[in-house]
């Protein structure tokens, strides 16, 4: 369907159009979804082109294409890539839609994830706050967006062992997701499982920080 609709888009516009990129992009994002990033990577890089000439290398959908392609490198381990594309994605964004944009957003969220893959906790933490401001600002606080970043604060919080930091964001996601979407809900079932492995994993930690300090308690005393 999607290779049908590039072949309309071409013969109708000419292959230099922006509508033709729209159909480079959705045939990427198939080949993207079925981990056939050879096949995705010249049709991303292909809409970029057509993008970058039609509407200027400083438009909103530029900095879209930016980010598709950023992603791909990302799914594909290639971070220094990945990297690059996703900082040049932010500043087209931040400078043309402003720093409070839906889609400021989503580039920060998508450098967090990327700094997290990456282990760079400190900055992925900064990210995700930014993330989570501007998203309760545009969204309200009740958005499935809002969720998302909740939860992945908590699962970073988790990492880094700040338990007491991620219980609350853990809960508030879940609220959340009960509340806007379906029980059975791939979302739903995933957050519900991220917090009963950390409500196991933090009992657990806490019964071995207990035998711990009496072990230590004892040899003080003697015992």
């Amino acid at each position: 369907m999607y290779e049908r609709a590039l072949a309309i888009r071409e013969k109708v516009h000419g292959k230099e159009h922006p509508s033709v990129a729209t159909s480079l992009n959705n045939l990427a994002e198939l080949y993207k979804a079925q981990s056939a990033y050879k096949q995705a990577l010249p049709l991303y890089e292909q809409a970029l082109t057509i993008r970058e000439k039609a509407l200027g290398k400083k438009h909103p959908s530029v900095a879209t294409s930016l980010n598709n392609l950023a992603l791909l490198y990302d799914a594909a381990g290639e971070y220094e890539q990945a990297w690059q594309l996703h900082k040049r994605a932010l500043s087209i964004r931040k400078k043309v839609l402003g720093k409070r944009h839906p889609d400021v957003a989503e580039s920060f969220n998508n450098l967090a994830r990327l700094y997290v893959a990456t282990g760079m906790y400190e900055e992925a933490l900064y990210l995700y706050k930014r993330t989570l401001a501007i998203a309760e600002k545009v969204y309200g606080t009740e958005h499935i967006f809002v969720a998302q970043t909740l939860n992945n604060l908590a699962l970073l919080y988790y990492a880094l062992g700040a338990y007491k930091r991620a219980k609350p964001l853990y809960e508030r996601s879940l609220k959340i997701f009960n509340q806007v979407l379906k029980p059975e809900h791939p979302h739903v079932r995933t957050a519900s499982e991220n917090y009963a492995i950390f409500l196991k994993d933090w009992e657990k930690q806490k019964t071995t920080t207990s035998q711990n300090l009496w072990a230590r308690l004892r040899k003080w005393l003697g015992f």
